[in-house]
């Protein structure tokens, strides 16, 4: 047969029997999709839109959720056992999906009532727009750009909170 050693750089100190013994090990594309799929069925996990959670006084609930709701994520223990039972293939995933969930949805965003809530608003806005583009795999550069103007931005919104127009 073809002696692809021959064709292909290898990197320092790797033969091609050792890249193809871990291109083997490696291998996913055999695995049975179903075995690696968890369903879960559960109204806590699930996330809900505003007003639309079983619970919810729009649906005829208390308008309390459950302890293990998405709702009450960081703010009691109880999701603490069913983050270890999660399937390490799901961890990256779920773990930005529960970042996720501890904030408001958009339309409950309401304006700033003070410079110090504006300026708190404007950082966690930075910080979640750079934590977007480097978990996306926004390119350096374009992440330097995207920042750069961002913070061309802020700065502008930072000067008018600092000398507000009378209107």
């Amino acid at each position: 047969g073809f002696d692809d050693s021959k064709t292909l750089e290898f990197p320092s100190g790797f033969s091609f029997g050792q890249v193809m013994k871990q291109m083997k090990e490696f291998n996913e594309n055999n695995h049975k999709l179903s075995d690696l799929i968890r369903t879960s069925r559960s109204d806590e996990k699930y996330p809900w839109p505003p007003g639309k959670a079983p619970w919810a006084v729009e649906r005829g609930g208390s308008g309390i959720p459950p302890d293990g709701a998405r709702d009450n994520f960081g703010k009691n223990r109880h999701g603490a056992q069913a983050e270890q039972e999660r399937p390490r293939s799901a961890e990256c995933a779920s773990s930005l999906m529960d970042g996720l969930m501890k904030l408001p949805a958009p339309d409950m965003v309401r304006a700033p009532s003070s410079r110090e809530e504006a300026e708190k608003m404007m950082e966690v806005g930075r910080k979640l727009i750079t934590m977007a583009m480097e978990g996306s795999g926004v390119e350096k550069r374009d992440r330097q750009v995207i920042q750069a103007s961002m913070a061309a931005v802020l700065a502008k919104i930072d000067e008018n909170l600092a000398n507000p127009r009378r209107s």
